[in-house]
C-alpha cells in the first residue's frame, strides 16, 4: 500500500487528482490540492481501494505536488 502526501506550495490548482481519485483530493477554496476529510498535506495511509487512483493521480499531476511512497505505512 503505501502513503501519500502533498505539497501544496507546488499545486497548480489544474484538478486532474480530484478528477482521477475524487475520493482521495479535492481542490479547495484555494485552488489547491487538498485530501478529502483531511487537513493535514500527509503522509496520510493510501486506501486499499484507492491505490490505483492515486497512482494515476500521481503520474498525471503536471506540478509533481502528490507525492506517493509505495513504502508500506
Amino acid at each position: 500500500m503505501g502513503t501519500v502526501s502533498v505539497d501544496r506550495e507546488m499545486c497548480l490548482g489544474v484538478g486532474n487528482c480530484e478528477h482521477v481519485a475524487p475520493k482521495v483530493f479535492a481542490i479547495d477554496h484555494d485552488s489547491v490540492v487538498r485530501f478529502v476529510g483531511d487537513d493535514t498535506t500527509g503522509p496520510i495511509p493510501v486506501p486499499p481501494d484507492e491505490q490505483e487512483a492515486v497512482e494515476r493521480a500521481a503520474e498525471t499531476c503536471p506540478s509533481a505536488a502528490i507525492l506517493l511512497n509505495k513504502e508500506q505505512a
